[in-house]
């Protein structure tokens, strides 16, 4: 089965780790959490949240992560997984 689910925020993204995503354990996947929560506060730099996202979706096998830019500020990425 595949899906996919746009991701413009940090707060969407700590969103899909917790209610979407493929394994909710270990590691990757709590710095992933952490890492979105303090892009919500803002003390997390976008790049850090990206790399995050990167390492546990590779971990939770996700075959596709598509980022683009986006101008809107520092919560206004975009990140795309197809499971």
């Amino acid at each position: 089965m595949r899906s996919r689910k746009v991701i413009r925020t940090a707060r969407d993204a700590a969103e899909a780790l917790v209610e979407d995503w493929p394994l909710q354990d270990g590691e990757e996947f709590y710095d992933a959490v952490k890492t979105c929560l303090d892009g919500i506060s803002g003390e997390s730099e976008p790049n850090r949240l990206r790399q995050a996202i990167g390492r546990e979706a590779c971990k939770a096998g996700i075959t596709a992560i598509t980022i683009i830019h986006d101008q809107r500020g520092t919560d206004g990425h975009k990140h795309q997984h197809s499971a």
